[in-house]
């Protein structure tokens, strides 16, 4: 018999397909698990979202920009009961842009004064009719509570 160096030890005997089996095993777990620890995430970064600054928060009910809906309120704190005219709004932010028509008055569930409205808005993903409530706030200023889609005479 005769006597090789396996791994560093000693090794007595033939080689047999048991060991050459063994050894090709073992070589091929050790490169998979190599390139499987490369796809993994690393750091606490990447279980958050992907945050970009060149975009503004949604506002989840509308899907408008949150600075939209404050443009919005702005223009309706200006706005009379009844406005004949449309009044404009605008958000540098996001570059929407709309006017605002049909105002009229309307009390809220606790009494709070509140205003529905139509709003024609023109943002980077379409033109779009919704009508709306905007509610006076206990600091005097104005909040857009809610906005659907208008109906129109297509729908």
């Amino acid at each position: 018999m005769r006597t090789y160096l396996a791994f560093g030890a000693p090794f007595q005997g033939q080689t047999s397909s048991q060991t050459v089996r063994f050894v090709a095993v073992l070589a091929l777990s050790l490169s998979t698990a190599a390139c499987g620890s490369i796809s993994l995430p690393l750091g606490p970064q990447a279980a958050g979202p992907d945050i970009t600054s060149s975009m503004a928060a949604a506002a989840p009910a509308s899907g408008l920009a949150v600075g939209d809906l404050s443009a919005m309120s702005a223009s309706l704190a200006g706005a009379g009961e009844g406005a004949v005219t449309p009044i404009s709004w605008s958000n540098p932010e996001s570059g929407s842009q709309g006017t605002i028509t049909n105002v009229a008055a309307l009390k809220g569930p606790d009494g709070t004064p509140c205003r529905t409205f139509s709003t024609l808005v023109n943002a980077v993903d379409g033109v779009r009719a919704l009508r709306g409530v905007a509610c006076r706030q206990a600091d005097g200023t104005w909040s857009v509570e809610g906005l659907a889609p208008a109906l129109t005479a297509a729908s």
